[in-house]
């Protein structure tokens, strides 16, 4: 472990860099980094600059020079189908499904026998649903009085 003497302040590095470009350790274990440029360095025009398509590929971007609309957007979206898929949950076999699949089986659905019992009882008292028609003609007809 180093003193607090060996360590170097920023304004010794500066100083000791003479304001040239350079990157020191400031601690040994701190992981701290000090850059000084050069005047010279910070131009505005690259006079190298590297071509389109060899930047693109460094920097996995599309080349697209005419600036045409791609749906690249879309295209780097994460895909929603199996979290679409996944939200409702699998479908379970029902009584129906089983009569389905066994029609020479006599199964008895208590819960489909009631249902059936209620809607009689409500027909009976004349609140059930009307009777849909059978033909064009009839479907036609307005219900009322005759003339």
């Amino acid at each position: 472990m180093q003193d607090r003497n060996d360590r170097l302040s920023v304004d010794d590095l500066i100083h000791r860099n003479n304001g040239r470009s350079k990157t020191t350790r400031i601690g040994p274990h701190e992981g701290i980094l000090l850059v000084t440029r050069e005047p010279s360095s910070c131009k505005k025009n690259n006079p190298n600059p590297l071509p389109p398509q060899v930047q693109s590929r460094i920097f996995s971007t599309i080349f697209n020079p005419a600036a045409q609309r791609l749906g690249n957007k879309v295209l780097r979206q994460r895909l929603r189908g199996p979290s679409l898929a996944a939200y409702y949950p699998r479908r379970v076999a029902t009584f129906k499904d089983l009569k389905a699949l066994y029609p020479n089986h006599e199964l008895y659905d208590e819960d489909e026998e009631d249902r059936l019992e209620h809607i009689q009882i409500a027909k009976s008292r004349g609140k059930g649903a009307p009777k849909k028609k059978k033909t064009a003609a009839e479907s036609r007809k307005k219900p009322g009085k005759k003339k």
